[in-house]
C-alpha cells in the first residue's frame, strides 16, 4: 500500500476515535467471550511472577500458595530467585494494553481475577476513549477517583511507585502514542517506556485499522519485542465480512466513502474497507477483514520470534467473528 493512501486511511480513523468517542464507547461496554479462553495464559504468567491471587499483607510467598521455589522455577534462573528473596514480595503481573480503548477488559479481569495484581502499561492514540473508561478500574487511593494525575499532558505519565501486596490493578502508565504511524515509519516499539520487558501484551480491536499487510506484520513483531522471553501477546484479528449485515453495509458506502478521502478502489488492499458509524455523514474508520490465509501467513512470519500456542475464533452473534492469535515470546 502506498504510503500517501495509508495516511489518509489512518487519518479518517484517528478522526473517527476522536470525534465519536462517546458514542463509541457506549457500545463498547461489554466483555468478548474470547477474552475468557485467554485468561489460562495470565494465570499460567502470574502464577510465575509470584502474583496469582494473593492478597495477603505479608511479603511471605507460601502464604499466597505459591513458594518462592516454585516461582524461581517458572522463572527458569537462580538470579530471579534471589532478586525475588530480597525483594521479600511477589512482583505483579505487567500488562501492556496496546489500542487500550476505554479499558474493558481490564473491567473484564478484574471481574473475572478480582484479587490479581496487575501493573498496567495502557496505550492508545490520544486519551478520548481512555477518559471514558468506567470508575472504580483502579484499586488504588490515587487512581479510584480520577485519571486527572495520569492524564498528566506528557507522553508518558507514571502513576506512582508499585507494590504489589498494596493494590490489585493499579494504572503505571498511560501513553498517548500512534502506533500506527510509527510502524508505517517502521519504527520500533521499544520507545513505548516499560519499567521492565512485559510478561503480556493484549492487542484487541485494534490490528484491522492497520493499513497493509507489511505494516501489520512490523507491528506485530515489535509488539512481540516488548516481551521478556515466555511471555505472551493475545491478539485479536476482527473477521467482520463473515457478518452478511456488515458486509451488505460496507458494500453500501464503498463509493461514497473512497470519494469523499478522494481515493479510488485499487488504492485499497484485498480485504480493505471503509465503514460509517450510526448513519452519521462523512464519518469513517479504516477497518480491515482478516482472512484465514493472512493469519497463516502471519503466524509463519512471526515464528522467529515466537511459537505460535493457540488460535481459535470466538465473539460476535456467530461466534466467528474475532479470530484470536495466543503467541509466546521466545
Amino acid at each position: 500500500m502506498e504510503r500517501r493512501v495509508a495516511d489518509i486511511l489512518n487519518a479518517a480513523t484517528s478522526r473517527f476515535y476522536v470525534q465519536q468517542a462517546r458514542s463509541f464507547s457506549q457500545t463498547r461496554q461489554s466483555a468478548w467471550p474470547g477474552w475468557e479462553r485467554c485468561l489460562p495464559y495470565l494465570d499460567e504468567l502470574a502464577a510465575a511472577a509470584g502474583a496469582s491471587t494473593c492478597t495477603a499483607a505479608s511479603s511471605d510467598a507460601e502464604l499466597c500458595g505459591v513458594t518462592r521455589g516454585e516461582v524461581a522455577a517458572a522463572l527458569g534462573d537462580a538470579e530471579t530467585h534471589a532478586a525475588a528473596a530480597r525483594r521479600g514480595a511477589a512482583r505483579p503481573l505487567s500488562l501492556v494494553d496496546l489500542g487500550c480503548g476505554n479499558l474493558r477488559f481490564e473491567a473484564f479481569l478484574k471481574a473475572a481475577r478480582p484479587n490479581f495484581p496487575v501493573e498496567l502499561t495502557a496505550i492508545d492514540l490520544g486519551a478520548a476513549l481512555f477518559e471514558q473508561a468506567r470508575p472504580g478500574i483502579f484499586d488504588d487511593a490515587q487512581n479510584s477517583s480520577s485519571f486527572d494525575d495520569t492524564l498528566c499532558g506528557d507522553a508518558v505519565c507514571p502513576a506512582g511507585q508499585l507494590d504489589a501486596h498494596s493494590f490489585k490493578m493499579q494504572l503505571a502508565s498511560f501513553q498517548d502514542i500512534d502506533v500506527i504511524t510509527q510502524a508505517l515509519e517502521r519504527k520500533p516499539l521499544l520507545g513505548i517506556h516499560l519499567g521492565r520487558s512485559a510478561d503480556t501484551v493484549l492487542c484487541f480491536g485494534f490490528m484491522h485499522h492497520v493499513p497493509g499487510r507489511k505494516t501489520r506484520e512490523f507491528a506485530l513483531r515489535e509488539m512481540l519485542k516488548l516481551l521478556r522471553p515466555g511471555g505472551i501477546l493475545a491478539v485479536s484479528f476482527w473477521q467482520f465480512m463473515k457478518s452478511p449485515k456488515l458486509a451488505e453495509q460496507t458494500g453500501q458506502l464503498r463509493e461514497q466513502a473512497l470519494f469523499d478521502l478522494e481515493l479510488v478502489s485499487d488504492d485499497l488492499e484485498e480485504g480493505d474497507h471503509l465503514l460509517g458509524w450510526q448513519k452519521a455523514s462523512g464519518v469513517y474508520r479504516y477497518c480491515h477483514s482478516f482472512g484465514e490465509a493472512e493469519l497463516d501467513s502471519l503466524a509463519g512470519a512471526l515464528s522467529d520470534l515466537a511459537k505460535l500456542e493457540a488460535r481459535f475464533e470466538a465473539d460476535g452473534r456467530t461466534g466467528n467473528l474475532n479470530s484470536y492469535l495466543i503467541l509466546r515470546r521466545k
